[in-house]
């Protein structure tokens, strides 16, 4: 599919393509479909998507049970402040202009989502979303990697109920790179690394707040690991239970050069980090007065000591 312009659809996404090996739309562009613009679903694989233009749809692209597709530029914009859809009820504003799920389907009840790769989202009032579809979602994920993206909204104007990068499902491998999330309504990046066995991988990411808005910055959810580098978020909170490993990141106003094995190195940090920072023994926090501080005691944000 090349170069076609579909507006008002009610019964299907605009481009859809269903268990096809070898697709490849390019310049397509969709107005105000209550599915999606283009949907690759039920074990579509070897496909070529670039250059996706949407103006109001529900969704922007939508990659579901498929693999290896990889995909550049997805330009989307929504206007209309919520949108009523046969298949995901009432949507606000802020829609996925990429939408990667598993589901599972006639056939194959145990089918990967994989090798998805692409780069080059701008988005405005726009989400990234990754997760399970259906009453009873079956599957797997593995490996995705989304390098680019630019995603704005108004977080102000919007106190709750929207992430702008929400990520989920049991997610296998997945790397996020060279990206800016500005003006969530609740939180830029909403991160589960699933199993165990997971990796998720953040590089150069920015986050940053619009006006007087509330939301966090990375909060991250699951078993799995994270790897971090070259990051910068207005916040963060750590759930997940697996490992750290982080280069020269930075949360709030406190630079972190490192993390292995839950020490840390602090850089910038006002004043005495005592019942401020918390790290493991063995920590060191440089401080902004001069000093140098240690952490003697094992955990939480006291046992800090001047070097």
């Amino acid at each position: 599919m090349f170069l076609n312009v579909a507006e008002d659809g009610k019964t299907a996404s605009a481009f859809n393509f269903v268990g096809v090996h070898g697709l490849m739309a390019i310049g397509n562009e969709s107005h105000r479909n209550l599915y999606a613009h283009t949907e690759c679903e039920n074990g579509c694989q070897d496909g070529v998507i670039h250059a996706v233009r949407s103006y109001d749809d529900a969704i922007g692209l939508w990659i579901d049970d498929s693999r290896r597709i990889t995909w550049s530029g997805i330009d989307m914009r929504t206007e209309s402040e919520s949108v009523s859809t046969p298949l995901h009820g009432t949507m606000s504003r802020i829609r996925p202009a990429l939408y990667i799920t598993r589901e599972g389907f006639d056939g194959d009840s145990s089918y990967v989502t994989t090798d998805i790769t692409g780069g080059g989202i701008v988005g405005e009032f726009n989400s990234i979303k990754i997760g399970t579809f259906g009453a009873s979602p079956a599957g797997g994920f593995g490996a995705i990697v989304i390098d680019g993206f630019s995603l704005r909204a108004d977080g102000a104007a919007r106190s709750s109920g929207n992430y702008l990068i929400d990520a989920g499902g049991e997610i296998g491998d997945l790397t996020l790179a060279n990206g800016r999330v500005i003006g969530a309504p609740s939180r830029a990046l909403s991160i589960s690394a699933g199993a165990v066995d997971s990796v998720v991988r953040l590089k150069n990411v920015v986050t940053s707040k619009v006006g007087a808005e509330s939301s966090d910055g990375l909060v991250t959810s699951g078993a799995g690991e994270f790897s971090l580098e070259d990051c910068d978020f207005h916040s963060h909170t750590f759930y997940h239970t697996g490992g750290t490993e982080a280069i020269n990141w930075q949360s709030g106003d406190v630079r972190q050069s490192d993390i292995r094995a839950g020490q840390r190195i602090f850089y910038g940090v006002s004043g005495s980090p005592e019942g401020v920072l918390s790290a493991a023994a063995g920590s060191i926090a440089h401080s902004s007065d001069g000093n140098v501080y240690r952490k003697s005691s094992a955990s939480g944000n006291t046992g800090w000591v001047s070097m």
